[in-house]
Formats: C-alpha cells, structure tokens, sequence
C-alpha cells in the first residue's frame, strides 16, 4: 500500500495550439480526470501545476499562443471546482513572452528555439523558484498566517 502526502500533476501544453478557439471539449475533460483524480485519491492533498507558456507565429510574429492564458485561467477555476491546490506555471515563468525570452537567453539557454519546450536549465531554475515558493508558503503556514 502506498501512502501518498501530496499528489502532483502538470498538464496542458499538448493541448495548445495556433488554432485553439474552443476550450469547451478540453475543459470538459479535464474536468472529468480532475474528479477521476479525487476519486482515486479522497482526503488528500492534490497539486495541479498550470501549463507552461508556449509561443509561436501570432499575426506575423513570435508571441505567447492565445490560448496559453485561457487555458492556466480554465485550469485554475477547475482545481478550485475540485478543492485542489493550483499553481499557475504560465504566470510564474514570467506570463506572456516568458517562454521566447527563455529560449532567446543564451549561457544557459533556458528552452528550446521551438518556443515550447524547456532545457534542462530551465526546468533547474523554474524547480528552484518553484521550491522556494512552496517553502516560504510552508514557513507561513507554520507560523500560521
């Protein structure tokens, strides 16, 4: 038997796309895994982490995809629906045009030219300004406020 103190569960970045102007379909079935997910796990504590920003050709030019915003927003509303922790990764990057300055930084690169994927450097530096969140919140709720 496995005892689990935090489930943890990042999602959404497949789900972008240049074209995506109906997030109806999606919404609805990330809402039946999130339920599917307290079902499996009753009584404890779920972690969703947002999607991450993505970019690509917007009107002519490299920009963060318009439904990267849309989707972090839907994705929020859904893990407060179904009483889970949420952390907007797409904001915590940096929000829109995080990830072109990630990978248009050079020594470390931070993410790819393809403007969707993170380097190992980037998943470093977001891991440790991840932690240092979670730990400061710890501190506060420890001290409880």
């Amino acid at each position: 038997v496995q005892r689990y103190d935090l489930i943890v569960v990042q999602l959404g970045l497949n789900a972008v796309t240049d074209k995506m102007d109906n997030l109806r379909w999606y919404e609805s079935e990330l809402d039946q895994t999130f339920a599917h997910l307290r079902k499996c796990f009753p009584g404890k504590p779920i972690l969703i982490i947002s999607v991450a920003d993505r970019a690509g050709k917007v009107d002519g030019e490299i920009a963060t995809l318009p439904s990267v915003p849309a989707i972090a927003d839907m994705q929020r509303g859904l893990a407060l629906k179904h009483g889970f922790l949420f952390y907007d990764l797409f904001r915590g990057m940096g929000g829109p045009g995080a990830m072109i300055i990630f990978a248009e930084k050079s020594h470390p690169s931070l993410a790819n030219r393809d403007y969707t994927h993170l380097t190992h450097e980037g998943g470093k530096m977001l891991r440790h300004k991840f932690a240092k969140l979670f730990f400061d919140e710890k501190k506060k709720a420890d001290a409880g406020n």
